[in-house]
């Protein structure tokens, strides 16, 4: 007869520590991914609101004023028509909206989560003209994620 006390292998109890390790693993790495998506989005907002701003500035700079509606609905409409550059969409699923005023441009982002609209609001004193620091106002909730947003908007000169 065959001996079965000494054969070799795992517990039930080492394989469910085990699982318990991996798990713990998984949980740190989504919740950093999460925070790298969340700076990586960031990071192409606030380059996006300056790149519009910069090509705003540089198409109506020698003009001493920036445009009106003119023939357009909105001046959005004849920024685009001009040859400047407005992104559909901002990474966060929002819109961006330019108005311009004789002498500012606003540049507004819909749809901000709260955290990221805080780090625009630090990064916008850093900007090239601007004329008032980024603020942000309620803005309602994600469709994506049912989270809070803000609405971030920032005035150049």
């Amino acid at each position: 007869m065959k001996d079965v006390s000494n054969q070799q292998g795992r517990s039930m109890i080492e394989m469910l520590g085990v699982l318990a390790i991996i798990g713990v693993i998984a949980v740190g790495a989504l919740a950093g991914y999460a925070q790298a998506i969340l700076k990586f989005r960031t990071t192409q907002t606030a380059e996006e609101i300056q790149a519009i701003s910069d090509e705003v500035f540089q198409t109506y700079s020698w003009m001493r004023t920036y445009p009106d509606a003119g023939k357009y609905n909105t001046v959005q409409d004849r920024l685009i028509a001009d040859g400047v550059s407005i992104p559909d969409m901002n990474p966060f699923g929002g819109t961006y909206e330019v108005t311009t005023t004789t002498s500012t441009i606003t540049v507004t982002a819909t749809s901000i989560p709260t955290d990221a609209c805080t780090q625009l609001i630090a990064e916008s004193g850093d900007w090239q003209n601007v004329d008032t620091l980024g603020t942000c106002t309620a803005g309602g909730t994600s469709a994506e994620t049912g989270e809070a947003v803000q609405t971030f908007t920032v005035t150049f000169l």
